[in-house]
């Protein structure tokens, strides 16, 4: 049995167009800490951040440790179908997969803005 964790795929989440805005907020507001490293060093300091979110299109092994790392510390995240644009969505370049949300209030109004995408067509079921 591997040490890796499987990535939870379940907390697939699609940004909304009113999402970007809120993270530029937070981000001008000083209350986002980008990159792997600061996300990874949040979540194990006393103080932990209030979200995580990491982007659907990081690597497998980014988004297993990230996954392992609030799970152990018990600290919410959520995956976002960005399309890589994450570090875009924050002014930073496409190279930031992952950003921790360091104020509960907006941490709560970006999870408000993100919806789960629609299940992809059942394909058990034969039309009738």
């Amino acid at each position: 049995m591997s040490g890796e964790h499987r990535f939870d795929d379940e907390k697939l989440r699609i940004p909304s167009p009113a999402f970007r805005g809120m993270l530029g907020l937070s981000r001008r507001a000083g209350r986002v800490l980008a990159g792997t490293a600061q996300v990874c060093d949040a979540v194990r300091a006393a103080r932990k951040p209030a979200l995580v979110l990491i982007d659907a299109d990081a690597s497998e092994k980014t988004k297993s440790k990230l996954w392992g790392l609030c799970h152990a510390h018990g600290v919410p995240y959520l995956t976002l179908k960005a399309d890589g644009l994450l570090g875009e969505m924050l002014g930073r370049g496409s190279e930031i997969v992952t950003c921790a949300v360091t104020d509960d209030a907006m941490a709560k109004r970006l999870c408000d803005l993100c919806t789960e995408p629609a299940a992809s067509g059942n394909t058990d079921a034969a039309p009738q």
